[in-house]
């Protein structure tokens, strides 16, 4: 039995954002079965990881996402956010397609068991 964090793995642009406090979300395509709790933040490129405890999923359209969660993502406009979407996902998104929005708060590694 692994007693392994679950991860979330971010590029590492987006990993570096989290941890200065500039994003605070990350918005997955599709509805993803993700869990609140303690987590692994993880760099995609350098695979450093950061516990943080998720503390809401919210799945909804990315039509629904607005200013504020582009915002709490660590992007300056809803059309940045898309654009990032695009590229990590590497094609085009529609507005209407489901997405997951997780968000988190970093765990000092101290408190981490």
């Amino acid at each position: 039995m692994s007693n392994a964090l679950p991860e979330l793995k971010l590029t590492n642009a987006n990993f570096e954002l989290a941890l200065k406090g500039r994003k605070l979300t990350s918005v997955r395509l599709g509805h993803k079965t993700i869990a609140p709790g303690l987590c692994a933040l993880v760099n995609v490129e350098t695979n450093q990881k950061k516990p943080i405890n998720i503390r809401y999923v919210n799945r909804c359209l990315l039509s629904d996402l607005e200013l504020n969660d582009a915002r709490l993502d660590g992007f300056n406009t809803v059309e940045d956010l898309k654009a990032e979407l695009r590229r990590c996902y590497r094609r085009f998104i529609e507005d209407r397609e489901p997405v997951t929005q997780v968000h988190f708060d970093l765990v000092a590694d101290e408190k981490v068991a």
